[in-house]
């Protein structure tokens, strides 16, 4: 049949009516006997559990021998159209995601991923053989479709699966469907030895089914109208069907394409819609899991909806987005009208597009202000960036509205200490309390949570300011970048690095690399990753790296693309800040205005810097910053007491010890060394202790006994992880020859100490001053 249009392309509001005239007829000229309008519906849906890996790299699981040959015949092939969702469980997922990205760009580390074969066991091994890594090999499958890194959700997709596959033959050779799972566990080093996982699929198959929307009619001889009438309810999003045309026994298909576009109210109204499937190909507000993106995440898959702003006066776009599985995470982006990026949510992506994070702005959604000028239309676009896997697909809720107030309240926190106070631990505590804050047109917005962060170590942070040309494009075009900034580090400390540059500059994307001292200043030798420091896009760039030698390092500070404010840095510059800091502590998140944490947690004695940031669930976050001096960490002090300076010692000594601290909530070890000879040499005869006692055997024989001395001492070293003491007392007086001594263990045999946990009773100094000392 021959077509003067292709495809049909919509755009219209909830209850209009479009149409559209189609030319069509048969090469020869013939007319088309009939037309209809049509859409895949959801005819079955199940679940089932493929199997465990067992450790494999390669597992063929054959659907015919999980499913069974009469679901196959029955539903399988009578399907037109399947949706395959292979899924593993999320917290496998993140085992790969939490390795080191540099075993990514080295090609030790990938994701699993999987293939939809057609297969023949042409040996019969039980083995899907490939001449392209088993030379010789029969060549035995055919590849439908595969779904390749990214998530723990892998989606395939198959038409037709009757006249696609082979049917499964139990005597024979032929297996049909198969899916082959390449688990890579363990083909990655830091995850062996790997046990394995277990692999799900859900099974979506779908039929042709009518859609009341459209109906085609004949209006010439070649010429058929198309009229899909749009529901008064009918919700925001992207709506497909087909027009199939007929010619005896051929059949040729146009597909229909309807964009419904939402107008969003002034708030504290709300346009809210989603939250429900729909059962067809392509549903408009859920998603089925990661397609084979390979590289390019950008090529993955996107939910839009337009939505209309019809008042001159909005000056903010508010966005709300909320889902059902705890560890989905859907990222969020507004385009204008003009396709350019007004806001988007903390989505990045990770190097080699091998993953997505991000943190939601409240749990399971995102919900976004985002400042406008005046009507327009804007497009909300969704892309989910991780998947919790036990819902597929799973369905979202979008709730729109828009606000013509002109600003965005401010808040101001109140501090329990003033700057730079000295504060006596060792448990100080620190609050925080924020003024609540309110939109008249968002009644739900205001502060829900507060964090309040404690840490201690290097921090500084620099703003400089670049104007000039732009040198856009990748950095390795140029070789150099636009600013630079020089900072110490010591080894074996894990560095942050943060750049952030004005927020007007919307246009405007910034590459971070970090460059250690001698090294050639490569893209590829950067120690935050490849091309970005794991942030894509972000406004502020964000990294971490480990140290790997003492000295001064580079950052490099390189503007990728300014686009639309290329003429501003180049007339009137750009301010931007680099962050960089080497710290410990901890956080605290607290329901509510105000929080309080411990600064112990900061684990350091000195000068520590406290964050807080009210949280609205929202993009809006609130934050205040300040230092002050803590002394929350005390030296342990240790003291003999048992045996007594001067006495004389035979046999089985216990050896006791008081430790005294401030810290009570601490756990102390202690190491006891005994010395023969005056403390010339010491012998230790206990590591690590918990407790206040052990066994001295002073027998001859013994690993630190002796038939006599008079110049015994022991010591004593104990330690809470951060700072020790020591003391050293002697002399005593050891006499094993007398009957009192008892027989000495025989040479070679074993000796070992009891530990105790009591604290025996000091003993008197009798009558004179003995050889004691403690450490300072």
């Amino acid at each position: 049949m021959t077509f003067y249009d292709t495809s049909l392309y919509f755009w219209a509001r909830p209850g209009t009516t479009v149409t559209a005239t189609v030319y069509a007829k048969t090469p020869s000229g013939q007319p088309i006997d009939g037309a209809e309008v049509f859409q895949y519906v959801l005819w079955d849906r199940r679940t089932v559990v493929l199997g465990n890996t067992g450790g494999k790299v390669y597992c063929p699981f054959v659907l015919t021998e999980i499913l069974g040959e009469e679901y196959m015949e029955e539903y399988f092939y009578q399907a037109d159209y399947v949706v395959l969702a292979v899924s593993y469980d999320f917290d496998v997922f993140m085992k790969f995601y939490q390795l080191e990205p540099e075993l990514f760009l080295m090609r030790r580390a990938r994701y699993p991923y999987c293939f939809l074969f057609d297969w023949e066991d042409k040996n019969r091994n039980g083995v899907i053989d490939m001449p392209g890594t088993r030379p010789g090999a029969p060549g035995e499958a055919r590849r439908i479709m595969a779904a390749s890194r990214g998530a723990n959700v892998l989606t395939m997709f198959v038409t037709w699966p009757a006249k696609k596959f082979h049917r499964y033959n139990a005597t024979g050779t032929w297996r049909g469907p198969t899916i082959l799972f390449h688990d890579t566990g363990p083909e990655t080093g830091p995850l062996r030895p790997w046990p394995g996982m277990d692999v799900r699929l859900t099974l979506m198959l779908f039929k042709r089914g009518p859609w009341d929307w459209a109906t085609v009619e004949r209006e010439g001889s070649i010429t058929w109208r198309v009229t899909v009438r749009i529901p008064e309810e009918a919700m925001p999003g992207l709506y497909t069907a087909y027009v199939a045309f007929k010619r005896g026994n051929g059949t040729a298909l146009v597909p229909i394409t309807v964009v419904v576009a939402g107008t969003a109210p002034k708030g504290p109204d709300w346009l809210t819609f989603g939250n429900q499937l729909l059962n067809v190909e392509f549903e408009p507000w859920a998603f089925y899991g990661q397609y084979d993106v390979f590289y390019y995440p950008l090529a993955s898959d996107f939910r839009v909806y337009p939505i209309y702003v019809t008042d001159d006066r909005a000056r903010f776009l508010v966005t709300k987005i909320t889902w059902q599985e705890e560890n989905t995470h859907i990222g969020v982006y507004i385009v204008n009208e003009t396709g350019q990026l007004a806001d988007m949510s903390n989505m990045t992506w990770w190097v080699d597009g091998k993953g997505w994070v991000g943190t939601p702005t409240m749990p399971k959604g995102q919900w976004l202000i985002t400042p406008i000028r005046g009507a327009g239309l804007f497009y909300i676009v969704l892309q989910v960036i991780r998947f919790d896997g036990d819902r597929i697909p799973e369905p979202v809720t979008i709730s729109v509205c828009y606000l013509t107030e002109t600003a965005l309240p401010r808040s101001t926190p109140a501090w329990s200490v003033s700057e730079g106070a000295r504060l006596e631990g060792p448990h100080a505590d620190v609050s925080v309390s924020w003024e609540q804050v309110s939109l008249s047109q968002l009644p739900e917005f205001g502060i829900r949570a507060v964090e309040l962060r404690a840490f201690g170590g290097h921090y500084n942070k620099t703003w400089l300011y670049y104007r000039g040309r732009v040198k856009e494009g990748d950095y390795e075009f140029w070789y150099e970048c636009e600013l630079y900034v020089y900072q110490n580090f010591t080894e074996g400390q894990v560095a942050y690095i943060e750049v952030g540059w004005n927020k007007t500059y919307r246009d405007t994307m910034i590459d971070v690399f970090v460059w250690a001292p001698g090294v050639n200043q490569t893209y590829r030798n950067s120690l935050t990753g490849w091309q970005t420091t794991r942030w894509y896009h972000n406004n502020p760039q964000r990294g971490w790296f480990k140290v790997p030698t003492t000295g001064t390092y580079t950052i490099g500070i390189d503007i990728w693309w300014a686009g639309i404010n290329e003429d501003d840095i180049n007339m009137t510059g750009i301010w931007v800040y680099v962050l960089t800091s080497v710290v410990t502590g901890g956080r605290a998140v607290f329901n509510g205005t105000s929080a309080t944490i411990d600064t112990q947690v900061a684990r350091r004695n000195g000068k520590i810097y406290l964050v807080s940031r009210a949280l609205t669930h929202t993009n809006i976050i609130y934050e205040a910053r300040t230092y002050v001096f803590v002394h929350n960490f005390f030296k342990p002090e240790v003291e003999l007491l048992s045996p007594t300076p001067g006495s004389t010692l035979s046999g089985v000594v216990t050896i006791s010890w008081s430790i005294k601290d401030r810290n009570t909530d601490e756990t102390h070890y202690t190491d006891v060394y005994v010395s023969l000879d005056g403390g010339q040499t010491w012998k230790a005869i206990a590591y690590g202790v918990t407790g206040t006692s052990v066994e001295w055997d002073t027998r001859p024989g013994s690993p630190a006994g002796i038939n006599y001395t008079d110049k015994a001492m022991i010591k004593l070293v104990v330690s809470d992880g951060k700072y020790s003491d020591e003391e050293v007392v002697g002399y005593f007086t050891i006499d094993n020859r007398g009957p009192g001594g008892g027989p000495a263990p025989p040479p070679g045999a074993a000796t070992y100490i009891a530990i105790g946990s009591g604290v025996a009773a000091a003993a008197a100094i009798a009558g004179y001053l003995l050889w004691r000392r403690r450490s300072s």
